[in-house]
C-alpha cells in the first residue's frame, strides 16, 4: 500500500487555508527571529573583540615612573644589575 503524500504540498495547502494575518507571520516571524539572532551574535563579537582590546581591570598596571625602585627592571633605561 503506497501513498502519494507530499509534505510540500501539504504545508502551502496548509498555509493557503490560513487566514490573511497569520500568512504575515508565517512569512515576517522567521526572518525577524533570524535578524534578532544575527544582533545577538554581532553583540557578542563585539563584547568579544573589545574585551581583548581592552586591558583586564584585574591585572596589575605598571607604577608610574615616580615610584619605581632603581633596578627594578620596570624602569626601561637599560639600569638593571
Amino acid at each position: 500500500m503506497e501513498t502519494d503524500y507530499n509534505f510540500w504540498a501539504d504545508l502551502l495547502t496548509t498555509y493557503r487555508s490560513n487566514p490573511d494575518w497569520l500568512k504575515f507571520l508565517w512569512v515576517f516571524l522567521p526572518a525577524a527571529l533570524l535578524a534578532l539572532a544575527g544582533s545577538g551574535v554581532s553583540r557578542l563579537v563585539r563584547a568579544a573583540v573589545e574585551s581583548r582590546a581592552a586591558p583586564s581591570p584585574l591585572s596589575p598596571s605598571p607604577p608610574p615612573p615616580w615610584e619605581r625602585e632603581e633596578g627594578d627592571g620596570t624602569s626601561g633605561d637599560g639600569d638593571s644589575r
